[in-house]
C-alpha cells in the first residue's frame, strides 16, 4: 500500500448532492513517498482529529453507489496509517 503524510486539508460540512449523508468528512492533500501528491478523502477517524503531517496510507474503496441496484463507484481514500 501506497504510504504518505497530510500536507493539507479542509472539512466539508455542506457536502455536494450524492454525498450529504457522509458530511461532515474530510478532503486532503497528501504526499507519497515517492513524492507524487493526490487528494482524496481521509476516513476512519474523526475530521477533528487529523493534523497536517499526519501519517496515512492510500486504500481502494467504495465512494458511492447510485441506489440499491445502481451503479457503484470506487476510488481511492487515505485512512490513518495506524488503522488496522
Amino acid at each position: 500500500a501506497q504510504k504518505g503524510v497530510v500536507e493539507t486539508f479542509t472539512v466539508i460540512r455542506v457536502a455536494p448532492s450524492g454525498f450529504g449523508d457522509q458530511a461532515p468528512y474530510a478532503v486532503g492533500i497528501v504526499k507519497l513517498d515517492d513524492g507524487v501528491k493526490l487528494t482524496a478523502q481521509i476516513v476512519d477517524c474523526p475530521p477533528e482529529s487529523i493534523h497536517i503531517g499526519d501519517p496515512v496510507r492510500l486504500e481502494f474503496r467504495k465512494i458511492q453507489e447510485d441506489g440499491e441496484s445502481g451503479i457503484l463507484c470506487y476510488g481511492y481514500k487515505f485512512v490513518p496509517a495506524t488503522s488496522a
